[in-house]
């Protein structure tokens, strides 16, 4: 069941699959044969685009690719990339009807689903774990975006947050991690991490990161290295912990007011919790 959710999310939403949906948009610039699946992981950029004042733009597709962030993480290389990158924005340049299921792109604008269909993704399977009563309690984990459904152990679910070398092989909080920089509790809801310093790549001597600021069309100026969120699913709540890279120095005062639990870690190692941040696992 894990793996047909992640192919078909990867089959709807995948910018790096040539035969996806998203790729088959992006290349015709319309389309009228959406799937339910696309349709679906579209739903949940535009709630994004809401939630976020439209700080969470699907439509930087175009400005990521001329950036460089056109191949696998790995390929890309310190010269790839253009001097300007395009800007567009939902607003102005896509027109949709999830009805009649029809959507344009207007004036080269190409979309990514990157900063809300891995966290959609992720609360897909923990609900369906539970929805077919293959759990009664489910947690998931995609790439640090974290999403429960059903029943929770006691005391909860322990989430660790970990920004290092070893995030790549961490599996599972059972472990003992001596290197978390945080480790607590949840009883439901989702967690997710938006990090400027993970996804980070030299191009023409700058220093570039994956989350695009659609006002500019280049990487965000922000003043954290890294901000967790925890909301009451995986989607809102990464929808917020991107936002709050690109509302900058008023992001904590933001997310206090919304009512969600955010850590955030500036570029100088100082680390914030603010308002319903869970307790610290003992």
């Amino acid at each position: 069941m894990i793996d047909d959710e992640l192919e078909r999310c990867a089959a709807a939403a995948s910018r790096f699959d040539p035969f996806s949906e998203l790729s088959t948009l992006n290349t015709d610039g319309q389309t009228t044969t959406m799937s339910d699946d696309f349709v679906d992981y579209l739903r949940a950029a535009i709630l994004g685009v809401h939630l976020s004042g439209g700080l969470v733009d699907p439509a930087v597709g175009g400005a990521l690719i001329a950036l460089g962030y056109d191949r696998d993480f790995s390929q890309i290389d310190a010269g790839s990339g253009s001097e300007q990158p395009p800007v567009h924005t939902w607003a102005n340049d896509v027109v949709i009807d999830l009805d009649r299921r029809t959507i344009a792109l207007h004036n080269g604008a190409r979309l990514d689903l990157g900063a809300t269909s891995k966290a959609h993704c992720a609360d897909r399977i923990a609900q369906r774990l539970v929805r077919e009563d293959l759990a009664t309690g489910a947690c998931v984990s995609l790439g640090g975006d974290v999403a429960t459904a059903g029943v929770a152990p006691a005391p909860g679910w322990s989430i660790a947050i970990v920004e290092s070398a070893r995030e790549r092989t961490l599996l599972s909080t059972n472990d003992t991690i001596s290197d978390a920089e945080d480790l607590m509790v949840i009883e439901g809801g989702g967690v997710a991490t938006s990090s400027s310093i993970g996804r980070v790549w030299r191009r023409n001597g700058a220093t570039i990161h994956h989350l695009v600021d659609p006002r500019t069309g280049r990487s965000a100026a922000t003043p954290w290295a890294l901000v967790s969120v925890h909301a009451a699913n995986c989607l809102e709540a990464n929808i917020a912990a991107t936002a709050a890279h690109l509302e900058g120095t008023d992001a904590p005062e933001l997310l206090a007011a919304r009512g969600l639990g955010a850590r955030l870690r500036d570029h100088s190692g100082t680390t914030i919790a603010v308002g319903t941040w869970p307790r610290r696992a003992a």
